[in-house]
């Protein structure tokens, strides 16, 4: 199955998804959907708007990584941690996080924070900007150098990265599991 299908019905998904590899790699097939969803979605948005949605779906995508390997915590301790102000608060801190603890690797990291760079330029531009102009598409042909994509257009090949990093990042939460909070051991203190 390759990425580069522009719009795959769900009827092409039940006839390309192998039987059972759903058994062997946990919730892959929910995971496959959100792929296609997400190219249906960032088709339809002009440039600006891809590069915008495309970086949030990845910061929400690393962020649920995180949670994944995490202790298990409540509502609010999570809120604490992931909220504006808190540690992990921005899309650079949770990449850098998780590159730090071997969750991604320098490729993946590197792409996310092209991408991250590539979202900053269009949120915080105010002429008009689009994949094709120079200062994004030289950001847009280095990302991710191990997924070699020809497609028409820029826009395309920036959706088709994307989901190769998301698609990566899917596999690494469906084989990360939480870490156990250590015991609690005693201290003794001499006097």
């Amino acid at each position: 199955m390759s990425l580069d299908h522009p719009k795959m019905q769900n009827q092409e998904l039940n006839d390309e998804f192998p039987v059972g590899l759903d058994l062997i790699i946990s919730s892959v097939r929910r995971r496959l959907e959100i792929l296609y969803a997400i190219r249906g979605e960032l088709d339809k948005e002009s440039d600006r708007g891809c590069a915008l949605v495309a970086a949030t779906y990845l910061e929400s995508e690393v962020t649920a990584l995180l949670n994944q390997f995490f202790v298990e915590m409540n509502k609010s301790a999570r809120k604490e941690i992931f909220d504006f102000n808190g540690p992990l608060g921005t899309f650079s801190a949770k990449i850098k996080l998780a590159y730090a603890m071997g969750l991604i690797s320098a490729e993946v990291r590197n792409a996310l924070n092209r991408i991250r760079g590539i979202r900053n330029k269009f949120a915080h531009l105010q002429d008009p900007l689009n994949f094709e102009d120079e200062i994004v598409a030289k950001q847009i042909d280095t990302l991710m150098p191990s997924c070699n994509v020809k497609t028409a257009t820029r826009k395309d090949s920036f959706i088709l990265k994307v989901q190769a990093v998301s698609a990566v990042i899917h596999t690494r939460i469906a084989n990360t599991y939480h870490t156990e909070e250590p015991k609690h051991e005693d201290v003794v203190v001499a006097e």
